[in-house]
């Protein structure tokens, strides 16, 4: 499982440049290659052995008792 937390909840459904750029450096970092071609085809192998079941946006909620 992968996830992503956000500031809030705006933060999460905008796109932001600066926060792709930051993604992309971590991939490229990861794959150890900044080719977005060459890392899709070594993800491929690892994707094939598993089941893709969909994306989910959560919220949380922090309730606090009134005073």
């Amino acid at each position: 499982m992968t996830c992503t937390a956000h500031a809030n909840f705006a933060k999460a459904l905008d796109y932001d440049a600066a926060d792709e750029e930051k993604f992309d450096a971590i991939a490229a970092q990861h794959w150890a290659t900044a080719d977005k071609g060459k890392q899709r085809e070594m993800s491929s192998k690892r994707l094939e052995m598993r089941t893709f079941l969909g994306t989910t946006l959560m919220r949380e909620v922090n309730l606090r008792p009134m005073n």
